[in-house]
């Protein structure tokens, strides 16, 4: 330890009052400790610790303000207290409410009454600083954790494309990367077309078409699509390119499509619309929100309207079903399901006409967007039922004149009506009572009661008396 040289002439004018406002401003906490451990007095310029000491260190045993590790500490630090040299530094954590407060102590002894001066420093803001340290390593290994997920996924997405890829370093026009397809079309490996003017890939009568594609995508940042010819393959291929900027620099994605394979998807998909724009049967495409996308000429007549612009925008609910229930049965049909066929189905028109369909139905997904397609068709007419064999019960009625009283006739008509409507409502629900007591304004008691008086599907005592 090296010592002050002229002590007297350096620190003879100061006197207690001096020397212990010094030793407070040096370091945040002095203990005064007595002989037996016990703090006596307690000094800090820090108010959270002259707080934590005022409230619950003074007055108490060194030892018992610490936590369980750190007192075996303190009773060191008390034994080698001295008045000729200061202790070593002992990092010790004090406790004040349950919380601690790192410190590091180092301790000095009187001669006279054998008082000992106990200064520390706070660790806190150390520990903090290593706290925010260690986070911020945490977060930087999730971070490379995530770039390396990300880059896996690349990779993989990049060899298992069945299109042909090349990674074009913008400066050189040199091929950086190539997946297995563009190797297997330039019939290389990937590894020999590292390197390789992209340019040269192509024949010659081809090449300015593809510098002019890159060109266009440096300077304004996309463009349409050429036609070029690969010198080892003998069909037209339609070039593609992108760009993307990384720390290395401004790089190009040029991707190469079989020609004939992008016309022939395109020629199929026009084909496929202009059927379903002839059909005879009605066609409503609808998105997931329930709005109309499209419908064809057959649909326009079917709900005997005039133009596609009164039918295109509007929700499904305006069109299907007598009420909303029948349109909702059909959806949840179609969601649990993915398909439909034969769904009877009333189908609102315009001015007010209901015309009944059968209706088939299928949900798909393009672009990550659900849609739901349907097909309407107008219900064949049965021999035998509905107006026919109300006529027939009508007839029947007629012959009751005479038999019964005019009020017992009603009475009869009313339970015939009653139990054609119940029938109806479970057929168009799919059998769903729930739904068919909804559509005909009934409590589901009040379904299964008449569907037991008239005799109509399997109900117990417990479907009559709660209700189902």
């Amino acid at each position: 330890m090296t010592e002050f040289k002229f002590l007297e002439a350096s620190f003879g004018a100061l006197d207690a009052r001096k020397v212990a406002r010094l030793v407070a401003s040096t370091v945040d906490l002095t203990f005064v400790i007595d002989s037996s451990g016990r703090i006596q007095q307690a000094v800090s310029l820090d108010p959270r610790l002259s707080r934590a000491a005022s409230d619950h260190w003074v007055g108490q045993m060194w030892t018992d303000t610490a936590t369980v590790e750190s007192r075996p500490k303190i009773k060191e630090l008390l034994a080698e207290a001295n008045p000729e040299t200061p202790t070593r530094w002992r990092e010790i954590n004090q406790v004040a409410a349950g919380e601690e407060c790192p410190l590091r102590f180092s301790a000095v002894k009187f001669d006279d009454d054998g008082l000992i001066v106990v200064m520390g420093y706070d660790l806190q803001p150390v520990a903090q600083l290593q706290q925010k340290l260690v986070n911020a390593q945490r977060d930087l290994e999730r971070d490379f954790q995530k770039l390396r997920d990300a880059e896996t996924r690349y990779r993989v997405l990049f060899q298992m494309t069945a299109e042909a890829v090349l990674i074009v370093d913008s400066q050189s026009m040199k091929t950086v990367d190539a997946n297995p397809a563009a190797a297997m079309i330039l019939e290389t490996t990937p590894g020999r077309l590292v390197g390789r003017i992209v340019a040269d890939l192509v024949t010659p009568d081809s090449r300015e078409a593809l510098q002019s594609l890159i060109a266009g995508v440096k300077s304004s940042g996309r463009t349409e699509a050429v036609r070029v010819h690969v010198e080892s393959a003998g069909k037209p291929f339609l070039a593609s390119c992108a760009a993307i900027r990384s720390d290395e620099g401004l790089s190009f994605i040029l991707r190469l499509a079989p020609l004939e394979t992008g016309a022939r998807s395109q020629g199929q998909g026009t084909v496929a619309a202009n059927a379903l724009a002839a059909m005879p049967d009605g066609f409503l495409l609808a998105g997931s929100d329930r709005r109309i996308v499209d419908v064809n000429d057959a649909f326009l007549d079917l709900a005997r309207l005039g133009h596609r612009n009164e039918v295109v925008g509007t929700t499904l609910d305006q069109w299907l079903g007598r009420t909303a229930v029948e349109g909702n049965v059909l959806l949840a049909h179609l969601k649990d399901h993915g398909r439909v066929r034969g769904f009877a189905l009333a189908l609102r028109g315009g001015h007010g006409s209901v015309e009944d369909v059968d209706v088939s139905a299928v949900s798909l997904q393009a672009s990550g967007e659900v849609y739901y397609g349907f097909l309407f068709r107008r219900a064949k007419r049965v021999d035998g039922g509905g107006e026919q064999a109300l006529a027939r019960s009508a007839e029947d009625f007629a012959d009751l004149v005479g038999r019964l009283s005019l009020k017992g006739i009603v009475r009869e008509t009313t339970d015939v009506i009653e139990k054609l409507c119940i029938e109806a409502a479970l057929r168009l629900t799919g059998d769903n009572r729930a739904a068919a007591a909804e559509m005909l304004g009934l409590s589901r008691q009040s379904l299964y009661s008449k569907m037991h008086r008239h005799g109509i599907g399997d109900l117990d005592g417990s479907d009559i008396s709660d209700g189902g």
